[in-house]
């Protein structure tokens, strides 16, 4: 910290009366959770939270029926099988076929490229909320720039609330590239209103967001 800007605190904390850095009056405690962000059933809450903020959710056993829900994707919504698929390294543990209908390029983005996918770190399901982070590794414009954006996400990365989400981040990047430079949450399609609020979609990023969640917890319950 410069010698200006600390000088500029000390003012600060002189004008209030504080000396220094003060507990929270709790001691430091976590804040109150509500209900909503404690579901007895996260996965199958994030999907319906999700779903509600506008995603298509599909639910796979493991990563080798990954390759299947996507090209069944495309076909039903008649987009090219094309993907861009960012270069990381949960992404790269799925089978993806040489040769087949389904073209898989790795690399960040481009023009012209209508569908793009992505990992998520955490899915949040009070909000149905995707969480990534940017890294070495990550391409972040992939969630951004094509009209589809496909995201994987496994089940065991899906917790109740925001706040379990910041410690999750907190204890899978604890090392040199903690903390990422940027961190994205992504609820439902990108969407807008003007002034007589007429909504649009996709107007400032991708217009459909499909999750395939990967991992069968849950499914006995």
């Amino acid at each position: 910290m410069s010698a200006a800007r600390s000088a500029i605190l000390d003012g600060v904390r002189a004008a209030i009366g504080h000396a220094g850095v003060v507990a929270p009056a709790d001691g430091g405690r976590a804040q109150t959770v509500p209900s909503r962000a404690c579901p007895a059933r996260p996965v199958a809450a994030f999907a319906e939270n999700a779903e509600r903020a506008g995603c298509t959710v599909m639910r796979v056993a493991d990563v080798n029926a990954v390759p299947e829900a996507v090209a069944a994707y495309l076909a039903r919504h008649h987009l090219p099988a094309a993907v861009r698929c960012a270069p990381e390294p949960f992404l790269e543990t799925i089978p993806w076929p040489r040769r087949s209908a389904l073209a898989i390029e790795t690399g960040p983005v481009r023009d012209g490229d209508r569908v793009a996918i992505t990992a998520a770190a955490v899915g949040v399901a009070e909000t149905g909320t995707l969480v990534l982070i940017s890294g070495p590794d990550r391409a972040v414009l992939n969630a951004f720039l094509a009209e589809a954006h496909i995201v994987i996400l496994r089940s065991g990365d899906v917790v109740g609330s925001y706040e379990e989400s910041w410690a999750r981040l907190g204890g899978a990047g604890a090392d040199e590239d903690w903390p990422p430079r940027t961190v994205t949450w992504i609820t439902g399609p990108s969407r807008t209103a003007d002034i007589e609020q007429t909504l649009m979609v996709g107007v400032h990023g991708p217009r459909h967001v499909h999750v395939i969640v990967v991992g069968d917890e849950e499914e006995e319950a």
